[in-house]
């Protein structure tokens, strides 16, 4: 019943919010597109979308960009959590308030910005800053292509860890530390990603060498980071496998570590299937130098009622020494009230009895 009520009282909200909040967001505004060109509920991506995003934020023929328009977007998260904050913030939040900027450069350069001004509640940082290079910018092309991407940038996955991340509820395996290591996949890789393939319908290889660090971990640089993705499919199933290895030092202890998954993605009418596995050594993940075995990974399934209206259940397991197994069922409902913006209501049931409420209200201009 409070999930109900809840989910009406933030539609009552989103429903009455300004109308200038509506206007399209500017990405869409450059090529006199509106949000649905790309979207079906933000941030999901429809097959035009994804080619939009491949191709390095060029448009098919015939989209003239629009120099009036200054290419920078505003995205805003309203967000609600019934589990208290460990840090004391209230449980209403302006969760995060992002301003994003993309497109081409040169006929074979492009480039992305994602910076959060706030995240989380609290002053954000830098999600991507990258340029990429690609040997065959033409929207759609369903050709073999080299891409090189350089700077600041999501690690590749079978699925977003946060920028296309439908549900509120983080990916616990993405977010899993294993003791002292402060390595996870949810944050970004800084380096050099050189990519040869297909992005849709084939195959296509990614290899990394990538700044051994993590942002706000305290620890030096140690190394370079190597790290390789590679994804096959067709028309309705994709899979992958990808690996990462580093290491990270403790004082005089170094831990030499290691994460490896197999992902599978399966696209059948109006449901998506997401499956993914991961296990993981630390040859010493503690200033101890205690060696380590992680594992953990979700099964999650998507449901697509309409382009407005979209359902998703997950169920993640992580296992670590330090922590034991941890597990966690999430049933989320997004709603798109607007053209620019949407409704999430998100129940989440971890161990030990604990649930938590979830409700998130989030536009873009």
């Amino acid at each position: 019943m409070k999930t109900i009520r809840l989910a009406m009282l933030i539609c009552g909200i989103a429903l009455l919010y300004p109308a200038r909040a509506f206007a399209l967001p500017v990405f869409a505004h450059r090529y006199g597109l509106t949000c649905q060109a790309c979207h079906t509920t933000v941030p999901h991506l429809n097959p035009f979308g994804e080619a939009f995003l491949h191709d390095g934020f060029r448009p098919p023929p015939g989209l003239p960009l629009r120099p009036d328009v200054f290419p920078v977007a505003l995205k805003v998260n309203l967000q609600y959590s019934s589990l208290p904050d460990p840090d004391g913030l209230p449980k209403a939040i302006v969760d995060e308030i992002e301003l994003l900027a993309a497109g081409p450069v040169t006929h074979h350069v492009s480039y992305r910005l994602e910076q959060y001004v706030v995240d989380g509640g609290e002053p954000g940082l830098t999600r991507d800053a990258w340029l990429q290079f690609t040997s065959r910018p033409a929207f759609g092309d369903t050709g073999s292509a080299l891409r090189v991407t350089g700077g600041q940038f999501t690690l590749p996955l079978p699925v977003d860890p946060e920028t296309q991340r439908e549900t509120i509820n983080h990916y616990q395996i993405f977010d899993q530390k294993v003791g002292d290591d402060p390595f996870d996949f949810f944050n970004d890789g800084i380096g050099i990603d050189a990519a040869y393939g297909r992005e849709s319908n084939g195959t296509i290889v990614h290899l990394m060498a990538l700044k051994g660090h993590d942002p706000q971990s305290g620890l030096p640089t140690s190394g370079v980071d190597s790290g390789a993705y590679v994804q096959t499919g067709g028309t309705t199933t994709d899979f992958s496998a990808y690996y990462h290895g580093g290491t990270r030092r403790f004082g005089s202890v170094l831990d030499v570590f290691n994460r490896q998954g197999l992902g599978a993605n399966v696209y059948l009418g109006k449901a998506e299937a997401d499956l993914l596995v991961q296990q993981g050594f630390d040859s010493a993940a503690t200033a101890s130098a205690i060696a380590a075995r992680s594992s953990g990974g979700f099964a999650q399934l998507r449901w697509s009622f309409s382009p407005a209206l979209t359902a998703l259940s997950r169920y993640d397991t992580t296992y670590g020494p330090f922590v034991g197994l941890q597990q966690s069922l999430t049933t989320t409902m997004v709603v798109r009230v607007q053209r620019n913006a949407k409704v999430t209501v998100e129940d989440v049931f971890a161990g030990h009895g604990q649930q938590t409420l979830n409700a998130a209200f989030l536009f873009a201009y």
